[in-house]
């Protein structure tokens, strides 16, 4: 059963994850995702030639600004870690945009790109992304401290396929 709209792959009427979604060929950039109620689209950084990025959150139906963004992008010394990061305007918050974006984009890592694992990281005194992360199946992994001398809760996801 497909969802409401357009598919963003392949213009029919399917969910954006249909299964007649062409493969997302590396060096193509980030694909559009589209949720029930959201719209990701590339955002104004030059996107990665392996399908990582950050996508700008729309909602769906809406010629409005973006209500925030979402990345996934390779980090660490040698690209060994993948980060998801979201941020939410003020205004936005509270809606469960933040969690339905980082879904989309969980789904696209693993389905698109084969992550295995994920990883996000949350200032220790802001509770609402580690709720968010946590519903997302992270699980907390210790703390790091950034190289700027900032201390972080490490989170970690790894894939269920």
């Amino acid at each position: 059963m497909h969802g409401r709209g357009q598919c963003s792959f392949c213009g029919t009427d399917r969910e954006p994850s249909c299964e007649g979604a062409p493969e997302l060929p590396l060096g193509s950039g980030l694909p559009t995702l589209i949720t029930e109620r959201l719209v990701l689209r590339a955002g104004a950084a030059e996107p990665s030639a392996r399908g990582y990025g950050m996508w700008r959150i729309f909602r769906a139906g809406r010629g409005e600004l973006p209500v925030g963004e979402v990345a996934l992008l390779p980090r660490g010394q040698d690209c060994q870690e993948v980060e998801l990061s979201f941020r939410i305007d003020l205004m936005a918050r509270g809606q469960g945009f933040a969690r339905e974006a980082a879904r989309a984009v969980i789904d696209h890592g693993e389905r698109r790109l084969g992550l295995d694992e994920l990883v996000a990281f949350t200032n220790p005194d802001h509770r609402a992304p580690a709720r968010i992360l946590a519903r997302l199946g992270f699980v907390a992994d210790g703390r790091r401290t950034l190289a700027q001398g900032e201390q972080v809760v490490v989170w970690r996801r790894r894939s269920g396929r």
